[in-house]
C-alpha cells in the first residue's frame, strides 16, 4: 500500500506544482492545493516512520530477520499493487481517449 501511495502522490505532486504556479491566477483552488500538500506530507511521514522501524528492528539479530522478511514481503505487495494501479489508470485514460475520438468522428460524419 505504501508504494501505491508514494506513486499516487507523485501524480499529486505534479498536480500540486501546477496549482502552485497558478496560485495567483485562480483563487478558487487554494483549499484543494493545501489539502493535496497535506496528503503528500502524511505519506512522507508514514514512509519515514516505517523505514525507521525497519532499521530499528534490524539492530536486534533474530527480530531483525523476521521483521525484515515481513517488511520486504509487504513492500513487494505494495510495489505490485502500484504497478497494477498504474496499468489500470493508463488503460482507462487510453480507453477514454479512444471513446472521445470515436464520438468526434461519429458527430462529424
Amino acid at each position: 500500500m505504501l508504494a501505491a501511495e508514494l506513486c499516487g502522490c507523485r501524480w499529486k505532486e505534479i498536480d500540486s506544482k501546477k496549482e502552485l504556479k497558478s496560485y495567483h491566477v485562480s483563487e478558487g483552488k487554494h483549499e484543494n492545493m493545501i489539502s493535496q500538500i497535506q496528503g503528500w506530507r502524511e505519506v512522507v511521514y508514514n514512509y519515514r516512520d516505517s523505514f525507521g522501524w525497519k532499521k530499528l528492528f534490524q539492530l536486534v539479530p533474530i527480530a531483525g530477520i523476521l521483521f525484515g522478511a515481513v517488511s520486504n514481503r509487504s513492500q513487494l505487495k505494495g510495489i505490485a499493487e502500484t504497478g497494477m494501479m498504474q496499468y489500470r489508470k493508463r488503460r482507462i485514460l487510453t480507453r477514454l481517449e479512444e471513446l472521445t475520438q470515436q464520438e468526434q468522428s461519429e458527430s462529424g460524419a
